[in-house]
């Protein structure tokens, strides 16, 4: 995935040495994997909430910050990832010019400035209207609050905005977090399908060992969770973590793999 081909692409050499990887003649863009990446273990933590948290409260009450802004975080995970495949192919068409990170900085600031003027207008993009509320933090969550399903233009331009301002700031991301969160944009498939079934059967061993019942856990049922079951954010946030960390062994192993093969559809796994 995002593979740009050496013969026919000129990388400046001061671009090159810190956001590309060289492998048998390919390059692939490390600022679009670390990226990726991110979101992608957005996306477990969305799921690991789904999974683990108590069923009463709702995520998108403003009157609990904690748990609004957990879930609003994740809301960046689907049109950021979507969209990167269409950014891959205009940075492919860039062919490696340094002219790119200036380009994706003051888009990124013009769509994340535009959201914040029409929201403020309350006139379009949107079906609910912010207002006002008792503190400010209340009335900055009201003004976020965007409708993601369907995602509303507001929503849209609140999530893709930032993610193109990230996406050129992470061209000069180096370190170890780097590495790792990069790692699992390389595998993007792997790390889906292995999380969600991870995630799950997790959820179904602690509901029998809290609640003695696992039917609930599978179809439409998730969300008649019992009284009794779920973790605080605290206990959510801690399963994530040893989540993310028990599938970096496996995704790095599998990115390692796809690096060796050279079929065309080791790119769409």
């Amino acid at each position: 995935m995002t593979r740009v081909d050496l013969r026919r692409v000129d990388v400046p050499r001061a671009a090159g040495a810190g956001d590309l990887s060289r492998a048998a003649g390919r390059v692939r863009l490390d600022s679009i994997d670390l990226l990726r990446g991110l979101v992608m273990v957005l996306m477990a933590l969305d799921h690991t909430r789904d999974f683990f948290a108590a069923g009463g409260p709702n995520p998108r009450d403003i009157a609990d910050p904690a748990l609004f802004l957990t879930r609003w975080v994740t809301h960046f995970c689907a049109p950021t990832f979507i969209f990167l495949a269409g950014v891959s192919a205009f940075l492919y068409g860039e062919r490696g010019r340094s002219v790119r990170r200036s380009f994706l900085i003051r888009t990124g600031a013009a769509v994340t400035a535009g959201f914040v003027v029409l929201r403020a207008t309350n006139l379009y993009g949107d079906p609910a209207a912010w207002s006002m509320q008792g503190s400010v933090l209340g009335t900055v969550l009201s003004f976020i609050d965007c409708e993601k399903y369907p995602p509303s233009l507001l929503y849209l331009m609140m999530t893709l905005g930032p993610a193109l301002i990230l996406l050129a700031l992470f061209e000069r991301a180096h370190g170890a977090l780097a590495d790792v969160i990069t790692t699992f944009g390389r595998v993007p498939f792997f790390f889906y399908v292995v999380h969600v079934a991870f995630i799950h059967a997790l959820a179904v061993g602690f509901a029998w060992i809290t609640v003695g019942d696992i039917g609930w856990t599978f179809g439409s049922s998730l969300s008649q969770k019992p009284g009794s079951y779920g973790l605080g954010l605290p206990g959510v946030y801690l399963v994530w973590l040893g989540v993310v960390a028990a599938l970096y062994p496996p995704c790095r192993a599998f990115a390692a793999l796809k690096q060796r093969r050279r079929e065309w559809w080791w790119s769409y796994l």
